[in-house]
């Protein structure tokens, strides 16, 4: 690992009092990014679902962009 990085990591582990050392620092990044790669993977796959469902019926899709115009304007007042 670069210096820097190793230097970066131990002064977050110096912050945060929940680290022993720079291996449990280490693993907890690890955990988060796959755990963040399984959230971005899902809302991929429920995005490419929605727009399957808008192509065979195109009213809900016009149904959508009306409810969010709505909503954008009642978070104006």
């Amino acid at each position: 690992m670069e210096e820097e990085i190793v230097r970066g990591v131990d002064e977050e582990i110096g912050k945060r009092r929940g680290f022993s050392n720079r291996s449990q620092a280490i693993e907890y990044c690890v955990r988060r990014v796959l755990e963040i790669e399984k959230y971005e993977d899902r809302s991929i796959r429920f995005m490419m679902d929605f727009l399957n469902l808008v192509e065979g019926h195109p009213e809900i899709g016009e149904r959508y962009l009306e409810f969010l115009e709505e909503e954008r304007k009642r978070r104006k007042q």
